[in-house]
Order: C-alpha cells, then sequence, then structure tokens
C-alpha cells in the first residue's frame, strides 16, 4: 500500500511544496520525493499545520485551496502507482506523474515575459484552484495587460526580471490616476508577485536583483492639480501669447477643469448633446470607462469659452498632442513652483522608467490634471455626492483617495456643516 505525504523541504521564504511517495514492495520500503507546482510561505506553511481551528479567514481559504489541490494531486499519484508494476515506480516515475498531472511538455519553450508566462500559470492553476481563485487571478492579469498597454515606460516585451521597485511604483500609481483603491491595487500586484515566485520556483526564470526590495506601502506621489489661482493665469493668457494651436489646448484644459471629466470624454463633447432645463444648460455622456452615463452641469466658464467657437467646442485633437502641448501652456503661465513627483525618463540599459524627483510643476502635468483639478477645487465647497456624480465615482472613498484626502480632511469638513447647523441645547 502506497501513502502520500506534503513537506516543507526548503529554507527559502516561499517554495515549492514536496511531495513524498511511501510503500513497500517485497521486504523493502521505498521513499520518494518530487516537488509540486504548489507554492506556499514558510510561516502559512507552519500556521496550517496547526490542527486547531484557523480564524483568520485569509489563511482560511487558502488552507481550503491547499487542501483540495493536495487531494487532486494525490488521487492522481496513487490512482497510477495502483495501475503501475511498484518495480518500475522510482524517482522518475514520480516525476513523470507529476509532470503529466500539470500537462508538462518537455518541448515548451517557456517565455519570461511577464505576460505570457502570467497566462501559462492561469493555464496551470485552473484544474488546481477553486473557481473564484481563477477569477481573481484572471481579474489581476487583465489589469496588468492595460497598464502595460497604456505605460510609457513597459510594454509586451516587458520581462519577469524586470518586476522591482520602479515597476510596482508604476503600477501603483497607474491604478490610483484610474481610481483604483490601493487595497485593489495591491491585492493585483501580490498576484504577480505569485506568478514570478512559481516562474522562479519552477521555471529558473531569475528575479530582478531589486525584487525583494518591493514594499506595498500606502504610500503614493502627492496630488498634482491647478488651483483656481493657477486657472486665472491660465485664463489671462492671450492669443498671441500662445498661437491658434496653444489657443485650442488651453480652452480644452480650462473645459476639463470646470466639467471634471476624462480626455477621452471631454474630446468627444458635442454642442448636440446639450440641453437646456429651467435656464440650466446640461450635458448627456456616456464616459468611457465604466460605460456610466451621467448628467454634467456646462458651466458659465465652458459656456464663454463656447462663444470663441460660434457655440461649438474647440478643435479636438490627440492625447498625445494634448500631454504634449498642455505642458507648454503651463509653462507659459509661469507655474513653475518646484514640487515633488515622477517624470518619465529614459534610463541607459532599461529604456523609459519614471524618475522620481523635485521638478518644476508644469513638467509634471499631464491630460488628467483637469479631471482632478476639477474634483479637487470644489470638494468641501460642492457636496460629495454631487461632484462623483459628475465625475462618475461610485465610492466615496475612491473618490476621496482620488483628491488625496483623508479622515481627518473629511473630519473637519463635517465639523464644519455642523457649525452651519448651529444647534443648541
Amino acid at each position: 500500500m502506497a501513502t502520500v505525504k506534503f513537506l516543507y523541504r526548503s529554507t527559502r521564504d516561499i517554495a515549492p511544496v514536496t511531495l513524498r511517495l511511501s510503500f513497500r514492495n517485497g521486504l523493502k520500503d521505498h521513499v520518494l520525493e518530487s516537488k509540486t507546482q504548489i507554492t506556499c510561505s514558510k510561516d502559512n506553511w507552519k500556521l496550517m499545520q496547526n490542527t486547531r481551528r484557523i480564524k483568520d479567514a485569509n489563511l482560511k481559504n487558502k488552507k481550503n485551496e491547499f487542501d483540495k489541490n493536495t487531494i487532486d494531486i494525490e488521487s492522481y499519484v496513487l490512482t497510477a502507482f495502483n495501475n503501475s508494476n511498484p518495480s518500475s515506480v522510482d524517482k522518475s516515475w514520480l516525476q513523470n506523474q507529476l509532470d503529466s498531472y500539470y500537462g508538462k511538455n518537455d518541448d515548451e519553450v517557456i517565455s519570461d515575459k511577464i505576460l505570457e508566462y502570467f497566462q501559462k500559470y492561469l493555464g496551470l492553476i485552473r484544474n488546481n484552484v477553486t473557481k473564484t481563485t481563477h477569477t481573481r487571478y484572471n481579474t489581476a492579469y487583465e489589469f496588468t495587460k492595460r497598464f502595460i498597454s497604456e505605460s510609457e515606460c513597459y510594454n509586451l516585451n516587458t520581462t519577469i526580471s524586470d518586476i522591482d521597485v520602479d515597476y510596482y511604483n508604476e503600477f501603483r500609481d497607474y491604478g490610483l490616476e484610474n481610481e483604483y483603491s490601493l487595497s485593489t491595487i495591491n491585492k493585483y500586484f501580490s498576484a504577480i508577485k505569485t506568478v514570478c515566485n512559481y516562474g522562479y520556483a519552477h521555471h529558473g526564470i531569475q528575479l530582478s536583483h531589486r525584487y525583494n526590495l518591493i514594499k506595498m506601502k500606502a504610500n503614493r506621489m502627492p496630488i498634482v492639480y491647478l488651483t483656481m489661482d493657477e486657472l486665472k493665469l491660465i485664463g489671462s493668457l492671450e492669443s498671441h501669447q500662445l498661437g491658434s494651436r496653444l489657443e485650442n489646448v488651453k480652452d480644452w484644459l480650462l473645459i476639463s477643469c470646470f466639467t471634471g471629466q476624462r480626455i477621452s470624454d471631454f474630446m468627444n463633447f458635442s454642442k448636440d448633446s446639450i440641453r437646456e432645463v429651467d435656464g440650466i444648460k446640461l450635458m448627456d455622456i456616456s464616459q468611457e470607462k465604466g460605460k456610466r452615463n451621467v448628467t454634467i452641469p456646462i458651466l458659465d466658464q465652458v459656456v464663454q469659452i463656447m462663444n470663441k467657437y460660434n457655440g461649438d467646442f474647440p478643435k479636438q485633437l490627440s492625447d498625445q498632442k494634448y500631454n504634449d502641448y498642455v505642458k507648454e501652456i503651463i509653462k507659459l503661465a509661469r507655474i513653475d513652483e518646484v514640487i515633488y513627483g515622477g517624470v518619465v525618463t529614459v534610463i541607459p540599459g532599461k529604456g523609459k522608467r519614471k524618475v522620481m524627483g523635485n521638478y518644476p510643476k508644469y513638467k509634471l502635468i499631464s491630460s488628467h490634471v483637469g479631471r482632478r483639478s476639477f474634483a479637487t477645487n470644489f470638494y468641501g465647497k460642492i457636496k460629495t455626492p454631487l461632484l462623483m456624480n459628475i465625475t462618475g465615482h461610485v465610492k466615496e472613498s475612491t473618490f476621496l483617495s482620488y483628491i488625496g484626502k483623508t479622515s481627518k480632511d473629511t473630519a473637519i469638513e463635517a465639523a464644519r456643516e455642523f457649525k452651519k447647523l448651529k444647534i443648541e441645547l
């Protein structure tokens, strides 16, 4: 009779779990071992060996997944053993069974590109994890794919060895710019780390020498936005200072700062979408991200700009040109306060990377500044739910994080509102 046991046989913090097959053939006892594709941390392994009830919900889920995976592998190996001649069962036989279980192809070329390997990993774990877990990893993969496709610093050739502190910082800031909560971003990045660790443990894919320096902290880049005084400086720029090209971009910038929309939405504004209700101009739009239908007020500042174009919006232009030109406008307005932030820079041997440091404010400006300026400038002046209806934010926590507000800020704002009530005892 054969028995299977699973062991943690490594000094590393995270390592693949070892399968031990024990059986008796004739008068001789045999013990064979081979690594599985199940990875586990040393700490979690110790905790999961405790037979007492596990109270931590996250660890309990990991334990349930682990048990399911090991039961499936144990059943597969023992079934194969019962159908084999015990005399032919050796370490090579055991490895072949595990390779067969995981569908390994010796002729397969293993790619170290993060997206390709992530996809491979999804296939490997499909039958070994719960549907919920597989969906969670797939969601992380889709987010990673979007990040890479839109990044200035990374591309489809980005490898697992490129995953380092710089990558995490870019990944985090991309998520925050796109209004994901930090906890969600870190959950997605944890999935990436799992994939990287798996690639290292099972396919010998090298990790960055800075990989272990990654700390998924709550620190983020400062919020960069244009104040009302700075918007006045921009608005005061004369046509002769700008020329027709920059005049057009200046007007779009101001429109974005008074409508709170992303460039993918405001560049598609149409005068035909504007309607008037009780003397108030409104515009119905379908936001590209999230496909949310929202109605936004067309403020007097926007109407004034449209009057320059016979009641229409300025001429449309590409995202890239807008991003380039808007920096020129901010510089011409002499908005050059030195602040801390990240600027995409070409690094020899690495390509483009966001380099953190102190820069003139205009260098840190992008198409997203209008939306953030709107939300930040009007926060505390307009009720938060009303602002969220315009920006399209669903969660107040995400909205507040987006404009860099903390629980302290909201408490102060609440105190101010209570004072207005003038409650007497």
